[in-house]
Parts: structure tokens; sequence; C-alpha cells
């Protein structure tokens, strides 16, 4: 009967694998014992079942706190750990195992390269967790500021973080594979101002966005006046372009730049409209009733709802005709009811001129001939 090695304890308590004395145990596989292959098995099961033991007592630690305090972020930190587990706790391991047998140095070399993978994947992984989360919370932020808010562009620059990330990752891996990266970054470089020289229009109106998105001069659905004189709603703002649906129905689309390099009026963030109404007076008209206008001026716009009255004066005298100046503003942002205001004031003008018998002047000039005077029309 075989005999079998007792598992000794030393005198500080340390546990000791010894190889068992067993008939086919020192047989050689591969240049290792099946002895050897027992005692790096025992090291790898063992390694592996604690690498799980602590990550189930950090998630389950993670878990009691996001319990107490939710928290999106602590729940993304644990579906993190969560991720980390069986191909990286199987090749830490085999790593761990193949330590304790002679394997060929291209073996370990494989599993170094293949943990180095892995642990390099798992950290961009978590960095992007980090990335997506901060993106989000921006995103919830503007959306609850503003519910019009265009969010593509953050999300674009979001995957652009991502794409970046994979590439430092994906260089850094071939930097330890032996590579020379610094080769591979100077072509780049190169290859990168290339590029830009050919698509300078194309990366202002990108850098525009940028602007644009950060500056926030717009957001869609403003009511906004181009510098020309167009005026139109915008719709949304992309990579590239702005489109704007125009009064007449039309969609304008212009680029990023442009807009950041020209003057732009934002109606919509108006809280009133201002109005700048001249009135020509006839000559003729007596001076109790020229006394009158500023006063009835002031009632007729205080009357009207949603307007604010700011001054009515008898500004100059004019070849035909006496101007009087009347200053008020509609306090909305709304196109419709500010000239719905407008033609109500114009309209109740007409009426009290009437009942008070002030007339508009009309274009004449009065001719002179002899003792007598003529007055003719323009």
């Amino acid at each position: 009967m075989a005999n079998l090695t007792p598992l000794n304890f030393t005198s500080n308590s340390t546990f000791n694998v010894t190889p068992v004395n067993l008939p086919f145990v020192n047989q050689t596989f591969l240049g290792n014992t099946v002895n050897t292959y027992l005692v790096a098995l025992i090291y790898f099961v063992g390694a592996v079942l604690i690498l799980k033991l602590l990550s189930f007592l950090i998630i389950k630690i993670l878990e009691n706190i996001c319990k107490t305090k939710t928290s999106k972020f602590k729940e993304g930190i644990v579906d993190v750990f969560k991720a980390l587990q069986l191909p990286l706790f199987l090749i830490i391991g085999i790593k761990i195992a193949s330590k304790h047998l002679a394997v060929h140095a291209t073996i370990t070399k494989v599993l170094d390269y293949v943990l180095l993978i892995i642990i390099t994947y798992y950290v961009v992984r978590a960095i992007i967790f980090v990335v997506r989360h901060a993106s989000k919370r921006m995103i919830d932020k503007r959306v609850k500021e503003d519910k019009d808010v265009d969010t593509h562009l953050l999300s674009f620059f979001t995957k652009a973080i991502y794409a970046i990330l994979w590439i430092a990752a994906f260089l850094f891996i071939l930097s330890q594979f032996g590579v020379d990266v610094s080769k591979v970054l100077t072509g780049l470089g190169i290859a990168g101002i290339a590029v830009a020289f050919a698509l300078q229009s194309i990366l202002g109106d990108i850098f525009a966005s940028v602007s644009i998105y950060f500056d926030k001069p717009f957001k869609p659905g403003d009511y906004v006046e181009l510098t020309d004189g167009r005026e139109g709603t915008v719709i949304r703002t992309g990579i590239k372009s702005t489109r704007i649906k125009m009064l007449r129905g039309e969609e304008l689309v212009i680029s990023n730049k442009d807009i950041t390099d020209t003057r732009l009026h934002n109606l919509d963030r108006m809280d009133a409209r201002r109005v700048e109404l001249d009135l020509h007076i006839n000559y003729g008209t007596p001076k109790k009733k020229l006394e009158k206008i500023p006063k009835i001026l002031e009632a007729i716009v205080k009357k009207q709802k949603k307007t604010e009255f700011f001054r009515a004066h008898l500004k100059t005298f004019k070849d035909s005709y006496i101007l009087y100046e009347l200053r008020y503003a509609v306090k909305s942002k709304d196109y419709t009811l500010y000239m719905d205001a407008q033609q109500a004031v114009n309209l109740a003008i007409i009426d009290a001129f009437e009942k008070e018998g002030i007339e508009f002047a009309l274009p004449a000039q009065v001719v002179y001939i002899g003792d007598k005077k003529r007055k003719s029309s323009k």
C-alpha cells in the first residue's frame, strides 16, 4: 500500500504543500511531474477562490452602501466589480500556477501579454464608465435647465473620448509588445497635420460647434435674426452646421463658423418688444388739441394689455407736419401678440383723433402766387 506524505505545519503556523508520494505522481509530462501539476492546480484553484471571495465581499460592501444611500455612480462601481471576474481571475490563477511549473519562456510571455491585455481592457472600461457617468450628469443638468437643449453634440464628444481611450490602450499594448510607438505617434502627428490642413473649414465648424454648445447663444426653438435681416427658428445645431426654419417655410443651413463670426440677434430672449411710433400732425391743428395729444397717447397705451408706456412728446417741426414721438413696449416675446397690441394701439389712436378732430398731415407743399397761396399735394 502506497504511503502518503503528511501535510506539515511549521512552527510559525505557515501552510506548506509537500509532494504526494504515489507511484504515478513522479511520472513526467511536458517537463513537469504529475505531482508538480497537482501543486500548481492547488495554487490555481486557491488563487481563483480567494479572488472570487474578495470580489464577493467588496461587491456586498458596495451594495450595502448603495442601499443606505442610493447613487447611480456607486451602482455603476458595483457593475464594474461584477465585470472584473472570471476572465481576469482565471488568467491571474494561471499566472500564479505557472510560477510552480517548468514552462517554456514563450508560454510565460504569452500569459504576461494576455494578463496585460485583460487588465488594460478592464481599466479602459472603468474609465469609460466614469466618463459616461459624468456625461450623463451633464446632459441631465442641461435638460433640467432647458428641456429643448440639443444633447447630440455632447454625445458626439463623449464617443470621441471613448475612441481616444481605446486608441491609447492599443498603443500602450503595442509598446509593451516591443513596438516603437514613438514612430507610430510621429507618423500619426504628420498625418494629423496634413488632415488638419485639408479639413480646415470642417475643423473650424467643429470648433465653432463646441463654442456654440458651451456659450449657448441660442437653443433649438429660439427665434433668431441674422445680420442680413433674415429671421427664423433654430431647428438644431450639428457638428458642422446649424439649421434654421425661415419665415417663408424654407430651411436655411448655415455653417457654425459663419454663425460665430457674425452678429446674431436672439429675439426669443426678449422680455419685451419696443415700439417706436412717429405721428405726423397737420399744422392747422389748434394749440389746445396739440397739448392733448401726449395725454391721449398715454391713455391709449396704458389701456392695452401687456403694454408699458414710456413717453409721448412733440419732438420737432418738419416742413409739412408737426412730429410727435410715441414710445412704448409690448411685454411679450411672441411676435403675433406684439403685432396685435401694436394694431390695437394704432386703431385706438385713429378713433381718438377722429373724436378730437385732430388730422394727420399729408405730404404737401404751399406755393405762394402773388397775394394768394395754393396748397398742392406732392
